[in-house]
């Protein structure tokens, strides 16, 4: 109940304002790193998917405190797809890691998933090299505005 009361009943452009100014510093802080590790991509897609939820709220203050590539629905799903196969390779890649597979006691299992290992990790380093072409441009815009 506290938290409902805590709502504003409208939201007001300082609000949107100040959400959005959150975000893009947020965003700036995260894409300013000297290297991205899979937790950082992960904070990006979260990041990302709460502009995404809330673009509609936010649309009128957007364009004007947001870098342009975010201005469209499209590019932040866009973003935030590729994130997200990424966040589930590296789930995977989690799951088929030595502390689970030890259980395994076939070992044409854990031949077959060595395998599906090897391909995953190609995979999250093809889809890496994707998600670093697509948020250079965004990085480029946050460090111009």
């Amino acid at each position: 109940m506290k938290l409902a009361n805590d709502v504003p009943e409208e939201l007001t452009n300082e609000n949107r304002n100040s959400l959005l100014e959150n975000y893009h510093s947020r965003l700036a802080q995260l894409l300013a790193l000297p290297c991205y590790f899979d937790e950082t991509f992960h904070d990006i897609r979260k990041l990302l998917k709460d502009l995404m939820y809330n673009h509609g709220f936010l649309e009128r203050s957007i364009s004007t405190l947001m870098p342009p590539m975010l201005h469209d629905l499209a590019i932040i799903e866009t973003l935030t797809a590729v994130l997200g196969d990424f966040h589930d390779l590296c789930m995977a890649l989690f799951f088929l890691g030595p502390s689970h597979l030890f259980q395994l006691g076939n070992d044409n299992e854990k031949a077959v998933l060595d395998e599906l290992s090897m391909y995953f990790n190609l995979r999250k380093e093809n889809i890496r090299n994707e998600m670093l072409n697509l948020l250079l441009p965004l990085k480029d815009q946050i460090e111009k505005k």
